[in-house]
């Protein structure tokens, strides 16, 4: 039995969720730092909260990601096969790394070891960055053989999708080493890297379906 997903559909759904969350969040996060609302149930729409509902349907969005490589996996034939395979597990260490965010723990480690400040406050970026550059030297092959329309939804979603976790990521960084965690922090910086982080998780699932 042949399923068929209408992928505009999907990626209207996904979308209009993704602004309900950034919506919910800034009025959240409004109240509880410029109305000084202190209600514990605001934190379920923080973006930045690990268990929170956003926090949530993007592990949602991840998983499906996965999933949907993995039954493109399973059909490819030849060497390609082995670049899917690649994606599903690439994709299954962010899907955890979202769940169980380890690379929190990982930027204090770099930072006191190569004693980064500034735009490199957050210092996971640094392992991350080099990997993300080693995997496109190594998919280099396999991205330019792929139909160009999927080819540019690819790059498209990853550019999206690095411009909030690095790029944002960046400028995060040398803000909250000098002002902290601080009101602007979530109600402006939080909420535009998320966004923009599950916009392109959003494209990278229509680009799995289309």
């Amino acid at each position: 039995m042949n399923i068929k997903i209408n992928a505009s559909k999907v990626l209207t759904f996904f979308i209009l969720v993704n602004i309900v969350f950034f919506v919910l969040h800034i009025f959240t996060q409004y109240l509880y730092y410029v109305q000084d609302y202190q209600i514990p149930g605001l934190r379920f729409f923080n973006l930045d909260d690990e268990r929170s509902l956003p926090s949530l349907f993007t592990v949602f969005e991840w998983s499906s990601i996965v999933l949907l490589f993995l039954v493109i996996s399973i059909k490819a034939e030849g060497k390609k096969s082995y670049y899917w395979w690649g994606f599903v597990l690439l994709f299954s260490f962010l899907t955890f790394d979202e769940f169980a965010s380890i690379h929190e723990p990982m930027a204090e480690y770099f930072r006191e070891t190569l004693n980064t400040s500034g735009l490199l406050y957050f210092a996971w970026i640094i392992p991350y960055a080099i990997g993300l550059i080693i995997i496109l030297l190594i998919y280099s092959k396999f991205l330019l053989s792929l139909n160009r329309k999927i080819l540019v939804l690819f790059i498209l979603s990853g550019a999206i999708f690095v411009s909030g976790a690095i790029l944002m990521e960046l400028f995060e960084g040398n803000y909250v080493e000098s002002y902290g965690f601080s009101d602007i922090y979530y109600l402006v910086f939080v909420p535009i890297e998320e966004t923009v982080e599950m916009i392109g998780l959003s494209l990278f699932i229509y680009t799995s379906i289309v």
